[in-house]
């Protein structure tokens, strides 16, 4: 038996999301048929992504994870591909990311690394998004690391 690819793994895994509508805001959640058959399997991976976060779920988080499975499974190089993810670019998406949790402490992460950028405080909050994305990359990585036989 031929051993799956990484990225045929972060495929199967992507299969197990869909879309759901919650009041007029489309947001990824967990297959109902895939917590009947899998939960254990797919709720780890949901929670390596959540680890340091107080609340769960988290939809900025369970949309990235989607985002980062696509990425890995289109992907030649996984190692290489979380340089694919890009922060939002819309004013109101950065700010409304920004608003949901503790996530400022991305941005001042970002910007003790990198400095204030050339584009001001939204420059910033976009490098402390990117940095929560690359933060989930690793995570659903080193997830499916753990689960390539």
């Amino acid at each position: 038996m031929q051993q799956k690819t990484i990225q045929e793994l972060a495929e199967e895994y992507r299969a197990l999301f869909t879309t759901h509508d919650r009041g007029g805001a489309v947001i990824w959640v967990v297959r109902d048929e895939a917590r009947e058959r899998n939960t254990a399997d797919v709720m780890e991976l949901v929670a390596a992504v959540h680890e340091d976060r107080a609340l769960l779920p988290d939809d900025f988080r369970y949309a990235v994870l989607v985002e980062v499975l696509d990425v890995i499974a289109e992907s030649t190089d996984p190692d290489e591909a979380v340089f694919e993810l890009e922060a939002d670019i819309l004013t109101a998406d950065l700010v409304a990311w920004l608003g949901s949790g503790s996530r400022h402490a991305y941005v001042d992460e970002a910007v003790a690394e990198l400095g204030h950028g050339d584009l001001g405080v939204i420059g910033d909050i976009m490098a402390g998004q990117a940095l929560e994305k690359r933060e989930i990359y690793a995570a659903v990585l080193g997830f499916l690391e753990t689960r390539w036989v």
